[in-house]
């Protein structure tokens, strides 16, 4: 019986030297993967605010879908509307009003048919 206590403390040692290091590299390197994400995605809002003001004329270039309300577009609530930056700046496509409101674009937006309808930089990639 012996044998099997030097094997299990064999074992807790193995562990505390070698799992819990692992482990903790393991989350560092998920935290940073998260934190490089972010940043990049703050770094392509900021590109894109920068690009704003010659962004605003591209919303005539396209039919039909640019000249829809966001609202329409996406079926919203009326109360949802109320409380919605884009229902109140009309003159901007919904996506360049919540990029200057909120800082950062919404993940939502890139798939959006009225983000690419508006979007000079989408259009050109496509």
């Amino acid at each position: 019986m012996r044998w099997l206590n030097d094997v299990a403390v064999l074992s807790g040692l193995f562990v505390l030297r070698l799992g819990i290091p692992l482990a903790i590299m393991i989350l560092i390197s998920w935290g940073l993967g998260r934190l490089d994400r972010r940043w990049q995605a703050e770094a392509e809002a900021q590109r894109l605010l920068a690009a704003l003001p010659t962004a605003t004329g591209a919303a005539d270039a396209k039919d039909g879908v640019a000249r829809r309300p966001c609202w329409l577009f996406r079926d919203c609530a009326e109360e949802r509307r109320g409380a919605c930056a884009a229902g109140k700046e009309q003159s901007l496509p919904c996506w360049m009003v919540r990029l200057r409101v909120e800082g950062r674009l919404p993940a939502t937006c890139p798939g959006c048919a009225l983000f690419r309808a508006t979007n000079p930089t989408q259009s050109a990639v496509a």
